[in-house]
């Protein structure tokens, strides 16, 4: 699958959730599973994050998201922007070692849909130290 194949299914995701079309049995289901204790308010949960939909949404929809493209995983990481006061800690899909797809940044003041390269904002820990230094060089001498 290309960029622009993701992107377009991103693109799609992201206007159920914006909509409330998504499959809710899965995201409960997603819910469930995602979680290292049990849980009995999965209901609940996905019926806030719809309602709150982008905001404290980053991990449901990103795994959401992995369901539907059938590649990547959760990562927890950063966004970390100084104009944005509520930026902090953030899920995305990371889709190898150094491509991911957010679909809830704007509730950071970021883009709606990214898929691309791992890159300031974003910041993931675990990523290994190539990926961090080589965007934080890009971001230093982009004119």
């Amino acid at each position: 699958m290309n960029i622009e194949e993701i992107r377009g299914i991103a693109t799609t995701v992201r206007k159920e959730f914006e909509s409330g079309e998504v499959d809710r049995e899965l995201l409960e289901k997603i819910f469930r599973e995602c979680r290292s204790q049990p849980v009995s308010n999965a209901h609940y949960y996905v019926q806030q994050a719809l309602r709150q939909f982008p905001k404290n949404c980053c991990e449901i929809a990103s795994v959401y998201l992995q369901t539907r493209l059938h590649i990547g995983h959760l990562e927890h990481g950063l966004y970390e922007d100084r104009r944005c006061p509520s930026s902090g800690g953030h899920g995305v899909l990371l889709l190898d070692h150094s491509m991911i797809a957010d679909i809830t940044a704007d509730q950071f003041g970021g883009p709606p849909v990214y898929v691309g390269p791992l890159r300031h904002p974003w910041r993931l820990p675990n990523a290994s130290i190539g990926v961090q230094l080589r965007s934080m060089l890009r971001n230093i001498f982009v004119v």
